[in-house]
């Protein structure tokens, strides 16, 4: 039986989650990245939080959101390969017109870079 890599990562953070609930941790929660993050207003823009981020840096090949945060960001990275960059974020967040998206990749942050 075949797994899409997708499948896979929702069943890690799944089981992930029910161990944190096991051991009396609170679940995971799509909170929006800090105040300092490259991310921030790509993330405000398209009311997106730092799971559905984690799923796009992993289908983006990073490990996770922070490693992409910490790396690029989302201007650079839709730059690189727009077609991919648009893919992986319609992909998480369904239907999107390149107008709402090139919003977001241009609105305001407080990065570090």
């Amino acid at each position: 039986m075949k797994i899409s890599k997708r499948r896979l990562i929702k069943i890690i953070r799944e089981e992930r989650q029910r161990i944190q609930e096991m051991r009396g941790n609170p679940p995971m929660q799509n909170r929006a990245p800090s105040r300092d993050s490259n991310w921030r207003g790509f993330a405000d823009t398209l009311d997106v939080g730092t799971l559905d981020l984690d799923e796009i840096a992993y289908a983006l090949g990073f490990s996770d959101f922070y490693d992409m945060d910490a790396s690029i960001t989302p201007l650079r990275l839709r730059d690189r390969d727009p077609l991919a960059f648009n893919l992986a974020v319609e992909d998480v967040m369904g239907e999107l017109d390149e107008e709402k998206i090139e919003t977001a990749v241009n609105a305001p942050y407080v990065g570090r870079y």
